[in-house]
């Protein structure tokens, strides 16, 4: 999480030669390509600079906040030369980072800048998630929080991406923290919130007694619901719980059980796949072995994400490229897999559409381009 972050190395080929031209051409088409952003947290997708801005900011002010700007900055340095991580590794990054964003100002400062960054690599719908958290040292609340985020979308400088916000439960989340959250993301569902979200430490928590019940009622709601599930081993009672939801996403999907997989794969649901994310934590080895290997393979929605792509340096077109290299996709192929993501997204049939449009005008003019050259 440095400017001097190592981006991931995306190898050349026979086939990237042949398909692109070259490494370069590869990343440009990938940058050029229209994407659309369905799992990034916004805390963890701050880019360095702006992350590192916000926390220099805050040491030149109060003594507490300074000591909240160090933590933040060490981070940075921390971080800056490693290349992978553990999984358990990611979570206490967070508390650095959520002692700068804690008030409007800050939160609206990081929104801007995250939808920029995304804006810049070419995507042109994010859906991007947040936990709302109190705190007292600034009178922040769960709802002053996402009515920060929300303003925030709203006098976004960037002109070419649409933004909507989807409320994340946390795992260890009491019942009641839970509702509360469902509560507000009903509030907030014609203002810009399109979904809940499950995250957290997965390590931690218990579902069934404790976010269960809430993400029941938001379905019944009427919200989407999309749930990080079998990012770690040993969890396939958990999963099967979390399946029984009825959820419209999935986030990573990395250790499912034959008859978890089974069931996801005939119901169609959506795998929100992030392949950098899961290689540097190791819950995945390779990128060669990565699922969505399969997911391609057995034509299963599947949607291309960074998840906290300030941490790990990869923005969503260098996924593309990660891809391409790997799986020897054409171009047409990841314009396909990029275009069907439009199936996954929340907002309803009228963005879907609009979205659909503007897919199909950049290939009118990409791949007539391609074949008049």
């Amino acid at each position: 999480m440095s400017s001097h972050s190592k981006a991931p190395v995306v190898p050349s080929n026979p086939f990237i030669e042949q398909e692109f031209g070259s490494v370069e051409g590869l990343l440009e088409f990938c940058h050029r390509l229209p994407k659309l952003e369905l799992h990034a947290h916004v805390n963890g997708s701050i880019p360095p600079e702006a992350l590192r801005q916000l926390a220099e900011k805050r040491a030149s002010e109060t003594v507490d906040k300074g000591e909240a700007a160090k933590g933040a900055l060490s981070v940075l340095d921390a971080i800056a030369w490693k290349s992978e991580f553990d999984i358990k590794d990611f979570f206490p990054l967070f508390k650095h980072i959520y002692g700068l964003t804690n008030d409007p100002e800050s939160l609206t400062f990081v929104m801007h800048s995250v939808i920029t960054d995304f804006e810049n690599d070419g995507v042109r719908y994010i859906e991007l998630r947040s936990t709302p958290r109190d705190d007292p040292s600034t009178g922040l609340t769960k709802e002053s929080y996402i009515q920060s985020l929300l303003s925030a979308i709203s006098t976004s400088p960037a002109k070419n991406i649409s933004v909507k916000l989807i409320v994340s439960i946390d795992r260890r989340h009491t019942p009641e923290v839970a509702q509360h959250i469902v509560d507000l993301a009903i509030k907030y569902r014609d203002q810009g919130v399109v979904g809940i979200d499950l995250c957290g430490d997965p390590y931690a928590g218990d579902f069934d007694a404790g976010p269960k019940d809430a993400i029941v009622r938001a379905k019944a709601a009427g919200l989407k619901v999309t749930l990080h599930l079998a990012e770690i081993q040993n969890r396939d009672e958990e999963n099967r719980s979390m399946l029984s939801v009825f959820p419209d996403r999935l986030g990573h999907a990395t250790y499912m059980s034959d008859d978890v997989r089974d069931k996801v794969y005939k119901d169609g649901i959506p795998i929100e796949m992030c392949m950098t994310s899961n290689v540097l934590s190791r819950t995945v080895e390779s990128y060669e072995v990565h699922h969505i290997k399969q997911a391609l393979e057995e034509n299963h929605p599947s949607v291309l994400c960074t998840d906290d792509k300030g941490i790990i340096s990869s923005p969503l077109s260098y996924e593309y490229a990660l891809a391409a290299s790997t799986f020897s996709m054409t171009k047409r192929l990841l314009y396909d897999l990029s275009r069907r993501s439009i199936n996954a997204i929340f907002a309803d049939d009228i963005e879907k559409a609009r979205l659909a449009d503007l897919w199909q005008a950049w290939a009118d003019r990409e791949f007539s381009r391609a074949t008049n050259s």
